[in-house]
């Protein structure tokens, strides 16, 4: 006893509350299957379920069931149902059943469980509008089966009931196809496209195909998102260069640091006295470099054998000479001209200057002539 106690009190709470406002989670349909399920499990008689069933009104549905009281219906299920759908159930005509199948078609945004809901609703309806004649006993057993020696032994009842039974078979292969139809009609055409090269024996089954498929585009859709792996692993050599190219940079600022004898000239357009920018800008060019000091592209002043050779300072933009400037001598052989051969030692200042005023501690000629 105290088992059963606990299977009613736990069909109970499956009921879900029904206030009859427009804003339930369940169509009045949906509650009464629900009800229906927790009647069978619980095994309750009239009178529980319709007790059950008041404890999960609320509100307007609250005062509505004070209705059935004076209607003599109040503790009759099957009486209730039928009033209930009356009351709540959104009205079914032709009219509506046409709208609905005219609306069967997939949207942009829905995904097939969705839309496979909506058709079943569209099919669910025709049926339901199907004229009750149409759905009675009428038909009978071929000649052939009646004539048998024990179809008379048969009870009639019974004798009803299979025909009602092949009947209502018939309705639902019917009604099964023109859903299917409706459902590869409607769907998106990249889907149905995929779907009908392997057209779908059933209803059942064409849902089932084109939920795969949809998992199937959502999955291409997802990894065309992320690179492809050549373009991983370009962008992978792409890093390893880039730090490869720092690490050649910055052993070369160490050597040409040891080559000047630690001398760092000053900061100026773009880091070198040469005036052009330098690596580090990230515009840089050696073709494009043009030295202060000859004018001429491919090197900065500060390695220009012309300005050694001279016994040249370097200078800023205004040829004002710079406050630190590069060793001069022993470097001359260090730096090649332009066809390569090495230049003789510088061991005095060139004989076409005169003696300019001092700088910085530095000489400079005077006007600065680069010729």
């Amino acid at each position: 006893m105290a088992e059963q106690n606990n299977l009613i009190r736990d069909a109970v709470t499956r009921i879900p509350v029904w206030n009859g406002d427009g804003k339930d989670a369940f169509t009045a349909e949906q509650w009464l299957v629900r009800i229906e399920k927790a009647r069978q499990a619980a095994a309750w008689d009239d009178a529980n379920t319709m007790s059950f069933i008041y404890c999960s009104l609320r509100g307007e549905a609250l005062l509505w069931y004070d209705v059935l009281k004076r209607s003599g219906i109040e503790d009759n299920f099957n009486a209730f149902r039928t009033a209930f759908l009356t009351s709540y159930a959104p009205a079914l005509t032709a009219r509506t059943a046409t709208v609905n199948l005219h609306d069967v078609k997939q949207n942009s945004q829905e995904s097939i469980v969705q839309f496979y809901s909506r058709v079943i609703k569209a099919v669910n309806d025709l049926e339901a509008l199907l004229p009750a004649a149409q759905r009675a006993n009428a038909a009978t057993y071929p000649a052939a089966v009646i004539a048998l020696a024990g179809y008379n032994a048969i009870p009639a009842a019974d004798r009803r009931a299979g025909v009602q039974h092949l009947l209502d078979t018939g309705i639902t292969t019917a009604m099964n196809h023109i859903g299917l139809q409706l459902f590869v009609a409607g769907l998106r055409s990249s889907i149905r496209d995929e779907l009908m090269k392997n057209m779908p024996a059933s209803l059942w089954e064409a849902f089932q195909n084109a939920v795969s498929l949809e998992k199937i585009s959502a999955s291409t859709k997802a990894s065309s998102t992320f690179p492809a792996v050549n373009e991983i692993a370009t962008e992978e050599q792409d890093e390893a260069l880039e730090l490869e190219i720092d690490a050649v940079s910055a052993q070369l600022a160490r050597l040409r640091s040891r080559k000047t004898g630690g001398f760092q000239p000053r900061q100026n357009n773009g880091g070198r006295p040469g005036g052009a920018p330098s690596k580090g800008s990230g515009n840089y060019d050696p073709k494009t470099v043009i030295c202060r000091c000859c004018k001429k592209k491919g090197h900065f002043q500060d390695v220009c054998y012309t300005r050694i050779k001279k016994g040249l300072p370097c200078v800023d933009a205004k040829g004002v000479p710079l406050s630190k400037q590069p060793p001069s001598q022993g470097r001359v052989n260090e730096i090649s001209d332009q066809s390569g051969s090495p230049m003789a030692p510088i061991s005095q200042m060139p004989q076409n200057f005169a003696p300019p005023p001092q700088q910085g501690g530095f000489w400079t000629p005077y006007p600065p002539n680069f010729q």
